[in-house]
């Protein structure tokens, strides 16, 4: 399995292989100025394009997610299914794409980077960075 491309959006839908996007290339989730951690973010859309190996058409391949926080510690936000592989419509030399979208909201212990990472039979196929900042203080009016 390779994947072809990975995204975060504010929001996605997929269907029929074709995906539709609200703010697609989103990576910095502001918190309120003030907020007590661990805060709730999202929900967030993450969409990922896979296509098996050749010698993959015709079987089902393992697929599993997680968020990390910057050292790879698992934040509790994964999960895991099955990708078809099948041909591809025209090119017999490829397999045919696998569209995936994972909607989530789920809780931020802390400020800073975290990724959502994608794996297929134990081997890291993408890794897709976000920032979870505070936002600034609004100026108090003169």
């Amino acid at each position: 399995m390779q994947v072809e491309y990975a995204f975060i959006s504010e929001s996605a839908d997929v269907q029929s292989g074709l995906f539709y996007v609200v703010r697609g290339g989103t990576d910095i989730w502001y918190v309120p100025a003030g907020a007590d951690f661990p805060v709730p973010i999202g929900p967030m859309s993450f969409v990922v394009r896979l296509v098996g190996d050749p010698l993959e058409v015709g079987t089902e391949q393992p697929v599993e997610f997680t968020v990390v926080d910057a050292d790879g510690r698992p934040t509790g936000v994964g999960g895991t299914g099955t990708i078809a592989v099948a041909p591809h419509a025209i090119d017999r030399t490829r397999s045919g794409a696998a569209l995936l979208h994972f909607r989530l909201a789920f809780s931020i212990p802390a400020p800073g980077a975290y990724f959502f990472e994608l794996f297929s039979q134990g081997q890291r196929l993408c890794q897709v960075p976000f920032w979870v900042q505070m936002a600034d203080e609004p100026e108090a009016p003169d």
